[in-house]
């Protein structure tokens, strides 16, 4: 049972560490930062996001607060995703290790090859006879 928020944590953790780095990345602001950080001036014509951002009229310090932004909200989705996952993996889990219970009697379905030695002790026979 305790196992249940451990894994809801952690994987909301994990999220929160990939959403801001990794899956933030695939966004084209972000990514436009990324190359205004890497490149020089001299390299800037070498990037087509760059031109496309300075043909916009954008500057890098608005480039960096809406690219900050992103990961956050990035960050934060990631992190819920990763708590639903956690929750979700933890209560398949759950479900898994409770016993079902047998109100009557059933067949070893996994056992059984249905050789019918037991045909004439079986429960659902004996009612018939």
């Amino acid at each position: 049972m305790f196992i249940m928020p451990l894994l809801a944590v952690g994987f909301s953790s994990a999220g929160w560490m990939v959403g801001g780095s990794l899956l933030a990345s695939a966004h084209p602001v972000v990514k436009t930062c990324h190359a205004l950080q890497i490149s020089t001036p001299a390299t800037e014509a070498l990037y087509p996001e760059i031109e496309a951002s300075k043909k916009q009229g954008r500057t890098r310090e608005e480039l960096e607060v809406q690219a900050e932004k992103i990961k956050e909200n990035f960050r934060m989705g990631s992190a819920v995703a990763g708590g639903l996952f956690g929750l979700i993996i933890a209560l398949r889990i759950l479900g898994l290790s409770q016993l079902r219970r047998r109100a009557e009697h059933e067949a070893d379905r996994y056992n059984c090859i249905a050789c019918g030695r037991c045909y004439p002790v079986c429960p659902k026979n004996l009612d018939n006879a």
